[in-house]
């Protein structure tokens, strides 16, 4: 047995006290493993990751948020009247969001993307006029939060928007037709509640906005259904310009998670 120069044993207790923290982080790494694939929850680390419980319960809203509503636009212009008596157009809304958390509490910021589709008709003189609006967006929205389960915000949601308008005279030889693309802004303020309670595991939430979409204005000629020779022969019919930007509102239920 070997000893050092006074001929004492090496001091083994130094060398087990410098590896001692070592012991203790795999030890407390292996304990917070098992506890994980036990199902069991890890409030420190969960902590650092998420927020406190009720961080994570205010900033509901900031998380995935899915949301179906009825969206309505009143759009004047003769290019419309053909289509609606009262210059109102509805679209059922799907919104899907991701918050993101920008380390500036109360500020949040939620990106996501939206779907509108709606349709509108009328009939004058026996003639039935029908209009289908489809609009895909990127939606942008800051988000301020109020109050646990309370935010407000703005919104800008860049997109494009498909417009298929159709004329079915009973007289006509084939119905008259049109459908083209354009790119739409939506530019809005939103507010949204919660309506259990902010410690639920996911939220149902009431959301308001109201603002205003743009999309170009364009002239609606519309063509018949028939084969290039003869819908040369039969002509187009022009309903003057379609100009599908105006004031809008959307109310909708949303479930967050």
């Amino acid at each position: 047995m070997q000893t050092d120069a006074s001929g004492r044993l090496p001091a083994r207790g130094s060398k087990l006290r410098a590896w001692l923290p070592v012991l203790v982080a795999l030890v407390s790494s292996f304990s917070l493993a098992t506890g994980r694939a036990r199902g069991e929850d890890a409030p420190a680390l969960n902590t650092v990751l998420f927020g406190s419980p009720q961080r994570r319960a205010s900033s509901a809203g900031d998380r995935w948020q899915a949301a179906l509503g009825m969206r309505t636009s009143w759009i004047g212009g003769a290019g419309f009247d053909p289509f609606s008596d009262n210059d109102t157009l509805a679209q059922g809304s799907l919104v899907v969001t991701r918050g993101l958390d920008v380390g500036a509490r109360p500020l949040a910021l939620a990106l996501g993307l939206s779907l509108d589709l709606g349709h509108s008709d009328a009939t004058t003189r026996g003639i039935d006029a029908d209009l289908d609006l489809q609009r895909i967006a990127v939606v942008l929205e800051p988000r301020y939060l109020l109050a646990p389960g309370l935010f407000v915000g703005g919104r800008l949601a860049p997109g494009a928007q498909r417009v298929v308008a159709s004329l079915h005279d009973p007289s006509a030889p084939s119905t008259l037709a049109t459908s083209f693309w354009t790119p739409s802004v939506d530019a809005s303020l939103t507010a949204g509640g919660r309506l259990n309670p902010a410690g639920a595991r996911a939220g149902f939430w009431l959301l308001a906005e109201g603002g205003y979409g743009w999309s170009p204005s364009h002239d609606l000629t519309l063509s018949p259904r028939l084969s290039a020779r003869d819908a040369s022969k039969a002509g187009a019919t022009s309903l003057g310009t379609l100009a599908p930007r105006a004031p809008f509102m959307r109310i909708s239920l949303a479930l967050s998670y």
